[in-house]
C-alpha cells in the first residue's frame, strides 16, 4: 500500500474529484492483495437521495456514500490522510459527523 500511495498516477486519482472513492478503495484493496475489506458508509435510509457527511483533508463534504479500505486495524482514506487511520478513530469521526445516520456495508 505504501508503494501505491507514492505512485503519481494514484495521487492524480486521489486529487481528481471525478474519481470515485470506491475506485480508490478498490485500488488500495488490490495493492493489499485483498487482505482486508472495503467498507461503504451511507445514510441509514439508503434511499439514493440522503447524504452523509465525510471529512476530507481540509473540509467536510456531503456524499450519498463513502467507501474506504480497511485491514481491520486501520482505514486507508488518502483524501483524508496520507497515513493509515486507526479504525476506531475513523469510526468515531464518521459517527460524530453523522449521529444516528450511518449504515455500513462490508465487501
Amino acid at each position: 500500500i505504501k508503494d501505491l500511495y507514492k505512485d503519481p498516477s494514484f495521487q492524480r486519482a486521489v486529487n481528481n474529484q471525478n474519481c470515485d472513492c470506491s475506485e480508490i478503495a478498490d485500488s488500495i484493496a488490490e495493492a493489499s492483495s485483498r487482505s482486508g475489506s472495503i467498507v461503504t458508509y451511507s445514510s441509514v435510509s439508503n434511499d439514493g437521495i440522503s447524504t452523509i457527511r465525510v471529512q476530507e483533508a481540509f473540509d467536510v463534504q456531503d456524499y450519498l456514500y463513502h467507501s474506504v479500505f480497511t485491514d481491520g486495524q486501520y482505514v486507508y482514506d488518502p483524501r483524508l490522510s496520507g497515513d493509515p487511520i486507526p479504525l476506531g478513530d475513523f469510526e468515531q469521526l464518521m459517527n460524530k459527523l453523522n449521529p444516528g445516520n450511518l449504515s455500513r456495508r462490508y465487501e
